[in-house]
């Protein structure tokens, strides 16, 4: 199973999100149900959601 991890632009929680079943549902915050911003496997985040993602991730963040 596919995963990567979104942090919310809402409220900043990290989400685990399902690759294979986001290609066919928009994924959602489990904490507040805003919408994340991943698109085939890439997550779009802010300057402040990148800080949370890499300080809270338990795996390696590639930017580019």
């Amino acid at each position: 199973m596919a995963q990567t991890f979104a942090p919310c632009p809402s409220c900043g929680k990290i989400n685990r999100v399902d690759l294979v079943e986001s290609s066919s549902k928009a994924p959602i915050c489990g904490a507040c149900k805003a919408n994340l911003a991943v698109h085939f496997g890439l997550v779009e985040v802010s300057d402040s959601g990148l800080a949370t993602l890499t300080r809270k991730s338990p795996l390696p963040a590639v930017c580019d």
